[in-house]
């Protein structure tokens, strides 16, 4: 899954991005972090830019009690800021094992103006996938009909921390375990 967090720092304060969380596997303390991508400045001229994969990505990563993976920024020499009225990009690419039916809560650690989801795995063609942000179910994007394309959803409206998008999927058939033959949908 990749979660993409691109906007402008509305607030009138400085905000540190300090860590990062993924929410912990159908089995226990099996996510993982593959690509982290951090720019802060102006979309012409990002002057704060970093990207973590590999030994340097799994060196600052530890899972919590709960089976959560955490990425603890704070270690890093290149601080993750953003200044009043700094455009951002942050990118997320985790990788986790999640059953065919679940809900995943994604929670916002910074106030954006627009954030774009795209779930991609050899999965997605077989599930129906809602995300719903403050009560409201969001349109999937367009795929252009290209079955490997990801399901993506834009979020076109301010989020705020501690905001929370909803994102529950399911498979689009259900089969009966007694007669594979037979879909119950």
């Amino acid at each position: 899954m990749t979660i993409k967090a691109h906007g402008t720092n509305i607030t009138a304060n400085d905000f540190l991005f300090q860590d990062l969380t993924a929410p912990a596997s159908y089995r226990p303390n099996e996510t993982c972090f593959k690509h982290v991508t951090f720019a802060a400045g102006t979309r012409e001229d990002w002057s704060t830019r970093f990207e973590l994969e590999g030994n340097d990505l799994a060196r600052l990563a530890a899972n919590d009690e709960e089976g959560r993976t955490l990425v603890d920024l704070r270690g890093k020499k290149e601080k993750a800021v953003l200044r009043p009225g700094e455009d951002y990009q942050l990118d997320k690419t985790i990788e986790l094992l999640l059953p065919s039916s679940w809900v995943y809560v994604l929670e916002s650690y910074a106030a954006h103006l627009t954030q774009l989801i795209a779930i991609v795995g050899d999965a997605v063609p077989d599930l129906d996938i809602t995300a719903v942000l403050a009560n409201k179910r969001l349109q999937e994007e367009p795929s252009d009909g290209k079955p490997d394309k990801p399901t993506r959803y834009k979020i076109k409206e301010a989020i705020f921390p501690g905001q929370t998008t909803i994102m529950s999927w399911r498979p689009r058939t259900i089969v009966d375990v007694r007669d594979p033959e037979k879909s119950l949908l």
